[in-house]
């Protein structure tokens, strides 16, 4: 299969591109409020070339440049009866991605809703993303829920990337 780029044909890898999905299971708290926060990861479902750093898990390194499609999803939760409004955002090798914010809001104490956005990024060989968020009250956190008898876990994050063709 080949796609062509500005009229020259470039060969896409089947099976062979760079993925992964990576999630945590710890709920992240807010500490201060109007506040950047790094989302943190623990688990590695799967990954190909790309991995969390082993020093700051909020890091998602890639090993191989590229052109990727992510998928970010946040469980928000609020404690609180009062308006609680959540920011989150890509960085790129520590630098805000302009005009990349998604804002959204719960209103009910004990309420809890998911919320998810994609997006396509090139990078290089070495370059990280990280996924970050603040909210205006330190009553909302991203809630990771256990397992019941009926279902299984939920995490509080989670992070799905694919690689969309070879440059």
């Amino acid at each position: 299969m080949v796609l062509s780029t500005d009229g020259a044909f470039q060969p896409i890898s089947y099976g062979h591109n760079s993925h992964a999905h990576f999630f945590d299971t710890t709920t992240q708290t807010i500490s201060s409020a109007d506040t950047a926060i790094a989302v943190t990861w623990n688990t590695t479902d799967i990954a190909r070339n790309i991995s969390i750093d082993g020093t700051d898990t909020s890091k998602i390194v890639f090993a191989k440049g590229g052109v990727y499609h992510i998928t970010f999803g946040a469980e928000i939760h609020s404690s609180s009866a009062s308006t609680i409004t959540y920011r989150f955002w890509p960085r790129k090798n520590g630098s805000d991605i302009a005009n990349s914010a998604m804002v959204t809001s719960l209103h009910a104490n004990g309420q809890t809703k998911i919320t998810f956005r994609n997006g396509i990024f090139d990078v290089n060989d070495g370059d990280y993303l990280q996924a970050m968020f603040a909210a205006d009250s330190t009553t909302g956190s991203l809630a990771a829920t256990a397992a019941t008898s009926y279902a299984p876990a939920s995490p509080s994050v989670t992070m799905s990337i694919i690689e969309l063709y070879v440059p």
